[in-house]
């Protein structure tokens, strides 16, 4: 019997914490594994082993390569530190040369990027092989910055196919593209992404557990302006209802003034509402799954947001902004519900309304729960990317 010849695909993620782009690109990767394909995960060296990314691809069994890594070229920092730009430049060329004894080493069939950063640095290695490259799009495109819509259109030119994670994303890469690239844009949504990286956080959940909340709600993500979590910490302290209570999960060193001023927030405040900053935990499940609600209040064009599916996964239903590809994930009044607007106002008067459908709650639960067996399923995802992966090596 003549076996199949090995396919492997080389996935570049410079980022070292695991947030949602990084945790979409594994699933995308672990359902390339699930179909026979070996994956190869090229890390920056900027933190030891790759980091959190590191360590997720070898939890998940895939060979990591480490690279030199490089962060984003900012003319500001250039006039500060020349000697930054030179090792940026630099890594140009040492990310490009790590990248073909890769291709000498792995022959990977296949290359995915899921950003244009990874692109920069190995420019000068893509531009000298044939391989075919699949950009997961996770990101509008950067209209904001003309050297990196430069390289954003420069990689959708050297992709063989382009997979988009929302519809949303789509209709925003279909406006920057030839209208014959088109049909190489494929859209698949994310789905629950699985943790396999992380014991339970192990502080207690609770500040006060004698007393049981009427609401519980859960916000998990980072801790940003843009993903409105400003907003929603005002509108629980305007609420002042101590039968409402809010776990705020994650956080990083990068975002640590910013925590600092919603928790000094929190304490100058009389309000009775319980909110808690419960920091970064590698499985947020444990929160998740004792929550009645999960929301999901972003201030920007989010593309999708994976920890809507991860709380649908524990029958768990979400409020979400109404921007980008989020609404696209809640069916409005079945399974969540989409803010009118994305304000303080608005997330009082929804958090209220919480209140008042109490006994739809395990209804609205379920809905949630079975969306994962219809265009969110586990199967459908993976047979999409199978067909990705077909149609790129063909």
């Amino acid at each position: 019997m003549i076996q199949a010849p090995r396919q492997t695909v080389v996935s570049i993620i410079f980022g070292n914490e695991l947030f949602g782009k990084e945790r979409g690109t594994f699933e995308a990767l672990k359902a390339l594994k699930s179909s026979g394909v070996e994956i190869v995960v090229c890390v920056s060296g900027r933190e030891p082993n790759g980091g959190r990314v590191g360590d997720e691809a070898r939890a998940n069994g895939f060979t990591t390569v480490i690279f030199p890594g490089g962060t984003q070229f900012h003319l500001p920092w250039f006039y500060r530190n020349p000697r930054f730009f030179f090792r940026q430049v630099g890594r140009l060329f040492t990310n490009s040369l790590a990248l073909l004894r890769v291709q000498v080493k792995y022959k990977p069939n296949a290359i995915l990027l899921n950003s244009t950063g990874p692109f920069l640095f190995c420019r000068l290695a893509l531009g000298i092989l044939r391989t075919p490259v699949i950009y997961r799009i996770g990101d509008a495109p950067p209209t904001d910055s003309k050297f990196q819509m430069m390289l954003w259109r420069q990689l959708i030119k050297r992709s063989t196919r382009i997979v988009c994670i929302s519809h949303f994303i789509a209709k925003q890469v279909q406006s920057h593209v030839a209208t014959n690239l088109h049909n190489q844009i494929d859209i698949i949504w994310n789905r629950a992404v699985t943790r396999v990286d992380g014991k339970q956080f192990e502080k207690p959940l609770d500040e006060a557990t004698d007393i049981l909340p009427d609401l519980r709600i859960v916000y998990l993500g980072q801790m940003s302006k843009k993903k409105g979590v400003d907003l929603l910490v005002q509108a629980a302290l305007n609420l002042n209802n101590p039968e409402i209570q809010l776990d705020i999960v994650g956080g990083s060193s990068h975002s640590a003034a910013f925590e600092e001023t919603l928790k000094k927030l929190r304490q100058n405040s009389e309000s009775l509402t319980r909110i808690h900053f419960c920091g970064y935990t590698a499985n947020p499940e444990i929160y998740l799954s004792r929550a009645d609600w999960h929301i999901a209040p972003s201030a920007y064009a989010e593309p999708l947001g994976n920890v809507v599916q991860e709380a649908k996964m524990l029958g768990i239903p979400s409020v979400v902004s109404n921007k980008g590809g989020l609404p696209e994930l809640i069916r409005h009044g079945i399974d969540g519900f989409v803010l009118r607007e994305v304000s303080i106002q608005a997330i009082q008067e929804q958090i209220q309304s919480l209140l008042r459908c109490k006994p739809e709650w395990p209804t609205m639960g379920q809905a949630a729960k079975s969306s994962l067996d219809g265009g969110l399923s586990s199967a459908r995802y993976n047979a999409a990317w199978e067909m990705v992966w077909s149609e790129s090596i063909r």
